[in-house]
């Protein structure tokens, strides 16, 4: 499916939505515990904060990029 602008090769794919999706989110998931480290770092203290919060978003994040580029692959394969 072509939603790009122009049609054609040069438009966007949907893939290419979802890849650029993925990279924003896992650009939001980094910028989101800016704060908690900052915080951190002052009180030289990581009381009440739990590590797996953060592994977990960031696995997410990352296997969420490792499906689009296994979507990708089979897209580009079907052709």
């Amino acid at each position: 499916i072509d939603v790009g602008y122009g049609g054609g090769n040069g438009g966007w794919q949907w893939i290419d939505y979802l890849y650029f999706l993925s990279f924003v989110k896992v650009g939001v998931s980094i910028v989101k515990y800016i704060p908690q480290v900052v915080l951190n770092y002052r009180r030289k203290s990581t009381s009440g904060w739990q590590i797996w919060n953060i592994l977990l978003d960031f696995s997410g994040g990352t296997l969420s990029i490792v499906q689009l580029v296994g979507d990708s692959l089979t897209e580009a394969r079907a052709r």
